[in-house]
Order: structure tokens, then C-alpha cells, then sequence
């Protein structure tokens, strides 16, 4: 029995001896799934890399005698500036991390799927691609198609053309029987439409229309003229009419030159119309001159034209004022009509004294002020009647003719002087200068954006203040405001001037029309002319009055790349590139190129330029391609000529030649296989739609391929969806989205 167990014992050994295990790695920007301590042969490892990073082979590797057969490693999301045919993208950057953003700008006449697209791990998503824009359905209002066009049967592709028919009553654009429309990267041109047709023969009383008989018929927008029998002038300056949707407007009137009247030539008095003629009841409205007023004692009055013309006729007298009387006095410069303006003077007999002014001026509404009366001098007295909001300094009741008193003041009001204190005298008139304590204004305010007032103080009933905007700032409402009864009147405003044109951008030019001038903080955008990138924000902003300052347009154009020995560049040659614009390289008989053919315009400088060196002209396998592999047999090496087949997997589309050829040790550009798109239930139930032909069944679609969706039922079409006629582009579908009927 001794040597069986030997021989067991020794076999536990070797095996043990002979057992292969592999470590876990620590794994930059990602982590292991389910870890262990140590793996056996054949056993898996699997791990997940971090938000912005991808498996840098695959996400799992399997354990061997020479350590693990994959990469354990997760490298960084970038994406390289897409080429956006027919269209641009901005920012412009060299590249982009893991869901960065572009926008996507294309050319007029074409759209993308999406404004935007995102740096994902599958690359951009959606692509940043910009196709041409197709033709919508036509509603066609008054009028009908010559083929029956049904709503699936859009959008229409460019270059398609229909042709169409008005109703009775309506004509289109080229006032034919038919008129041809076409798709083009505008839409339809021209715009389908039928117009009302207006009747040449509408019967106008007392004139007609002025047309040739040969003339086309007259449809909305067009103008027609019309003059009027003799003793008849058209009811409008223009004699003119429209064709509209309710027909001719205005509707041509002729009337009878004694239905009119002439603009009065009257004096005195101002008219409120430039117009030479007024016509039957209409009303004219006037003002009078400066001292002159209607019969009516004002200063402004309407008239009407009648059969018997302006009634009443306007009439403006000159304002008068009655004589004025003083008993007991005399007015000075008497005359037999006073008017408007003039002005007298009052003075009391002797043993009389004047209370009241010593002077009136005639106004249109008489004398002002009015005029004092002649008080019989006695033994007069005042009484001790303190003024409001103040006091007098004396005690007694009653004050002697002329004696003197002093007066103050409440806190926060002050004589008519502005000071706390004042004087008064008794006169046979009562005090003079009347006491009065009137209420103090707070300091003035401070306005924004003006200059800052420097007297800070109190100030008194009819003081002013002045303000003055500060630079680039206008005054909005009046230049000064008056302290009134304690308070200021309301204040102006300091705005913001507005700006003129923008300045000229070098190397860029404005979106939209230029303007000659804008509101503050109003923004106009521009982009780079083509090869130059911006280095900030394309836009900028009035800013009281001046522009912010532009980014400026740096040139990203490379220049004409240098020439290589025994080569020579196949393609257009210019002064200057543009980003992301190639040039091709081809190698002279007998040598072979070394390195790409293609370079690339990026950031001023182009690519890895290629050599071409001498070489026996033979091949290695050719290129491996994604989603794809050769029909033939790998061989160890090809000869020159020789040529190699590729297909692409189920479903995917191929782009480019299937055929690659041996040429001077290198293959010819291998095709790309383009993913197919598939159509998820999951997908459609979330946006609550279906598949729209009932015998569409499939749930694969290849790229460009046209998948048509519909609501389902009891759902309705979200007004932000997009079409429910979606294309396959490379891989992806833009699902449209239905929402629940109310």
C-alpha cells in the first residue's frame, strides 16, 4: 500500500505545481465587476468603465497561462470635428470629449435631423449630416391638382413638379388654366395658390375702369385705375382700387363737384388738413390764432361741409375784455375795446387806499387778476391771526396800521423765502407780505445714471432742480423738476442711448439684416466667413450706446501642402484650404506610397504628409473592415493587380467599392458597412405610435431606407413631433411622438 499512496502524493504536487491563476489589475477610470482575489485558467474577469471613458477592447478578458488575453483598460471618449456636407458646425474645436455638444448650421436649401449632435461613444449621435430639404403636402384652397396627390405620397423629392387648377372665380399666379409648380431647396415655387378674380366691367356710377381690351383678367394684389365723367371727381385722391378677397377696395366712387368744398381761406384761422378739397358731410376741424377765439368764446371749433358749403363758416374774432371800473379810483390807459394781451394799471382817489393788485391783463377768459377795489383810510387794525403752520412772535391781540411783526415756522416748513422766520406789516389791505409757512421738500432725489446733484438740502416751494444724464445716457421726461407743497414733481429718466450700425467684422459678416439703428441691449449675431473660427461668442450687445467688442476670426486655413519626391498631389490646387478639406497624394511609377494617401486640413496644418519610396509593389492581407469581411481566402501576400471582394453583414449597406486592388504595395480604399436601423416595440409603445401599413411588418430598416409611423388609437399627434415619415441615416430614427386625445 506504500506505493500506491506515493503515487498519489506525487500527483497532488504536480498539479499543484502546474495550476495557472491571473491577479486583478487595478483598471484608471473604471472598475472590476464581482472582484476576487485570484482568477484560474479559463475563468473571466469583467469591468465597467466610468462615465466618459469606453473599453479600450472589451469589457471582459479570460485568464491564460500567459496572463490575461484582453486589454483591462478604459480610455477616454473624443470625438474628431465631424465633415458636414452642405452645411458647417460650431464651436470649432480640434476635438470633443464624451458628451460634448455641436450645433449644426446647414446651407440654405437643406436640413439636419436634429439641430444638434453629441459626442457619444458610437461617435456623433445623431449624425452631423445636413440632406437636402424635401417638399410637404400642399393644402390648396379654391382649387384642385391634376393627379390626385395623397397625403403618404410626401414630402415630394427636388426637381418634382405638379401641376394645378383654380375654381371658378380664381386664377393662379400666371393667370393660366393650369399653372406648373416645382421642388426646390426653397419649396414650392411659386407658392400654390389660387387668387380672386375682380370684374373689369364692375359698374361705377358717373366713370369707369381704364383697361385695354386686351388686358388679362385682374386678380388679388393687382390695381386698377378709374376716372370720372365731366362735373365728377373720384371720391379718393388716388382714383386707384385693389383686387381683394371681398373684391375692388376701396370701392371706386365717382361724386358730383358740388358735393365738394374748398379748403376756407379764412383769417385768424389754422386748419388741422393739408387737403385742398374736403368732401359732401365731412367735418373739418380748426384752432384760432394766439388773441382770437370762435363765436362761441373758444379756441377751437369744427365745421361741415353742406350742400351750401362749410357750415357754420369759421370765423375766429379777436378776444376782447370789458372796461374795467375802479370806484374811487382811476384806470390808467383807457380805451373803447381792450383785446387780448392788454394790460392796465389801477390807482385809488386821495383818502383811499389800493387793496388788491395794481395792475390786470385782458385774457380770453377777461381780466386777471381782478381788479382791487379803494378802501377809505381810518383807524384800521390787524388781528393776531397766526399763519398755518406757524406762529407770531408777539402775544397781543390786535396790531396798529403799519406796525411790524415777526412770524416763525413749524419744523419742516419755512416762509415763502425759505427761512424759519419772517416779517409782516399790518396795511389797510391785512398783512403784507401775507404770512405763510409752507411745507420744506426733502433733499432731490438721486437719478441712476445721472450726475450726481451736489446742494443736498431741504429745499422750498417753487425751487428747482436740475439734472444732467451722464455719458451715453439721454434725459427721458423733463430737464428740471419744482418742489411743490413739500414734494417734487415726478423726475425724469437717464435711458441708455441707442446704438448705430454695427462695425464692420473682419473676416465675418452679420446673419440677419443690418439696421440703422438698435435698442440698448439689443444683440446681433455673425459667424466667420468660411476658415476662420471664432475665438469667443459670435455676438454682441449695445451697451449704452456702443458695441461690446467682437470676437475676432482667427484663419484656421492650411496652406498649399508641400510637395513629396517621386509624387505628386492629385486634386485642386489653391492658396489656401479650408478645415477639414482633403488632398490626395499618388506615388510615380515605379514607387509606393508609405503612409496614408489623404491628408486633412486641421487647425493651419495638414496631416502626416505621405512618401513614396521604391518597393516590390507587393501587398499584405487586406484591411479588416467593421461589420464586414472579404469573400475570398486570406493569402500570406498579394501580387500588383491583384483584387479582393467585401460584403457586409445582414442588413448593413455598403459605401464605397466592394473591390479593392493591389496598387504599388498598398490596397485601394476599402468600403465602409453602414448599420442598419431597427424599429423597438418598447420604442414605439413609448411614444404611443405604430408601425402605419399593417403589412409592414419588419423591424429592420437599411440606411436611407423610408419608415412610415401613425398614432395609435386614441392618441393624437404631438404638435412639437417630428415627421411621422422618418429615413434611416446611418444606424438611427427620430421616433415621432403621439399624446393622448382630450
Amino acid at each position: 500500500m506504500v506505493f500506491p499512496l506515493a503515487l498519489l502524493l506525487l500527483w497532488v504536487c504536480c498539479t499543484a505545481a502546474d495550476e495557472v491563476t491571473c491577479q486583478p489589475q487595478h483598471i484608471d477610470h473604471g472598475r472590476i465587476l464581482a472582484q476576487r482575489a485570484v482568477y484560474k485558467d479559463g475563468e473571466q474577469i469583467q469591468f465597467s468603465c466610468d462615465r466618459g471613458y469606453r473599453h479600450a477592447d472589451r469589457n471582459e478578458a479570460t485568464c491564460t497561462r500567459n496572463g490575461w488575453n484582453g486589454r483591462l483598460e478604459c480610455i477616454e471618449i473624443v470625438c474628431l470635428p465631424p465633415h458636414v456636407g452642405n452645411g458647417d458646425f460650431q464651436p470649432k474645436e480640434l476635438q470633443f470629449r464624451h458628451e460634448e455638444q455641436i450645433e449644426i448650421v446647414c446651407h440654405e436649401g437643406f436640413q439636419s435631423s436634429d439641430h444638434f449632435s453629441v459626442c457619444t461613444e458610437q461617435g456623433w449621435q445623431p449624425p452631423a449630416t445636413c440632406i437636402p430639404k424635401n417638399c410637404g403636402y400642399v393644402r390648396l384652397s379654391n382649387g384642385y391638382f391634376y393627379y390626385n396627390e395623397p397625403l403618404h405620397s410626401f414630402p415630394k423629392r427636388l426637381g418634382y413638379t405638379m401641376d394645378y387648377h383654380c375654381n371658378s372665380g380664381f386664377l393662379p399666379p400666371n393667370k393660366e388654366n393650369w399653372q406648373k409648380i416645382k421642388c426646390t431647396k426653397t419649396g414650392w415655387d411659386p407658392e400654390p395658390k389660387c387668387f380672386k378674380i375682380c370684374e373689369q366691367r364692375y359698374p361705377i356710377r358717373n366713370g369707369k375702369f381704364i383697361y385695354n381690351y386686351w388686358t388679362r383678367p385682374f386678380i388679388e394684389g393687382n390695381r386698377i385705375s378709374y376716372s370720372c365723367d365731366k362735373g365728377y371727381l373720384s371720391a379718393y385722391e388716388s382714383a386707384t382700387a385693389t383686387c381683394t378677397k371681398a373684391g375692388w377696395s376701396p370701392p371706386p366712387r365717382c361724386i358730383n363737384l358740388t358735393e365738394i368744398c374748398t379748403k376756407p381761406a379764412e383769417e385768424n384761422v389754422v386748419f388741422n388738413t393739408t387737403k385742398a378739397i374736403s368732401f359732401f358731410k365731412e367735418t373739418l376741424r380748426y384752432e384760432c390764432k394766439e388773441g382770437f377765439e370762435t363765436i362761441k368764446k373758444t379756441i377751437d371749433g369744427h365745421t361741415q361741409c353742406t350742400e351750401n358749403g362749410w357750415d357754420p363758416s369759421p370765423a375766429c374774432l379777436p378776444i376782447e375784455c370789458e372796461a374795467p371800473v375802479l370806484e374811487n379810483g382811476r384806470v390808467e390807459e383807457i380805451k373803447g375795446k381792450y383785446v387780448n394781451g392788454d394790460v392796465v394799471r389801477f390807482s385809488c382817489l386821495r383818502g383811499y387806499t389800493r387793496v388788491g393788485p395794481d395792475s390786470a391783463q385782458c385774457y380770453h377768459f377777461g381780466w386777471f387778476p381782478q381788479p382791487p377795489i379803494c378802501k377809505e383810510i381810518q383807524s384800521l387794525t390787524c388781528e393776531n391771526i397766526a399763519p398755518l403752520n406757524g406762529f407770531f412772535m408777539s402775544q397781543q391781540d390786535h396790531f396798529s396800521l403799519n406796525e411790524k411783526v415777526a412770524y416763525g415756522c413749524q419744523s419742516g416748513f419755512a416762509t415763502l423765502e425759505g427761512h424759519k422766520k419772517g416779517e409782516t406789516q399790518c396795511l389797510a389791505e391785512g398783512w403784507r407780505p401775507e404770512p405763510k409757512c409752507v411745507r420744506l421738500c426733502p433733499p432731490p432725489p438721486q437719478l441712476p445714471n445721472a450726475v450726481s446733484i451736489t446742494e443736498m438740502r431741504n429745499y422750498r416751494s417753487g425751487e428747482e432742480v436740475v439734472f444732467k444724464c451722464v455719458e451715453n445716457f439721454i434725459l427721458q421726461g423733463p430737464q428740471q423738476i419744482m418742489c411743490e407743497g413739500g414734494r417734487w414733481q415726478t423726475p425724469p429718466r437717464c435711458v441708455e442711448t441707442s446704438c448705430q450700425k454695427p462695425p464692420t467684422i473682419l473676416n465675418a459678416s452679420y446673419r440677419n439684416a443690418v439696421k440703422s439703428s438698435y435698442e440698448p441691449r439689443e444683440t446681433i449675431d455673425y459667424e466667420c466667413h468660411p476658415g476662420f473660427v471664432a475665438e469667443g461668442p459670435q455676438t454682441i450687445t449695445c451697451r449704452r450706446g456702443e458695441w461690446s467688442q467682437p470676437s475676432t476670426c482667427e484663419d484656421v486655413r492650411c496652406p498649399l501642402p508641400p510637395a513629396i519626391p517621386n509624387g505628386q498631389i492629385n486634386g485642386i490646387i489653391k492658396e489656401s484650404y479650408l478645415p477639414l478639406e482633403k488632398l490626395k497624394y499618388q506615388c510615380l511609377p515605379p514607387y509606393s506610397l508609405f503612409g496614408s494617401s489623404t491628408v486633412r486640413c486641421l487647425n493651419k496644418e495638414w496631416t502626416s504628409i505621405p512618401e513614396c519610396r521604391a518597393a516590390a509593389g507587393r501587398c499584405d492581407r487586406p484591411p479588416a473592415i467593421e461589420n464586414g469581411d472579404t469573400l475570398e481566402m486570406h493569402k500570406p501576400n498579394y501580387m500588383p493587380g491583384d483584387n479582393v471582394h467585401y460584403k457586409c453583414q445582414n442588413m448593413y449597406r455598403m459605401d464605397g467599392n466592394a473591390e479593392v486592388i493591389c496598387q504599388n504595395g498598398h490596397w485601394t480604399e476599402p468600403p465602409t458597412c453602414i448599420a442598419p436601423c431597427s424599429t423597438s416595440e418598447e420604442d414605439m409603445n413609448m411614444n404611443n405610435i405604430q408601425l402605419k401599413w399593417k403589412y409592414d411588418s419588419k423591424l429592420y430598416a437599411e440606411s436611407g431606407d423610408i419608415t412610415e409611423f401613425a398614432c395609435n388609437w386614441g392618441y393624437r399627434a404631438d404638435r412639437n413631433s417630428p415627421p411621422f415619415r422618418v429615413q434611416c441615416v446611418d444606424g438611427r430614427l427620430e421616433y415621432p411622438r403621439c399624446v393622448r386625445q382630450v
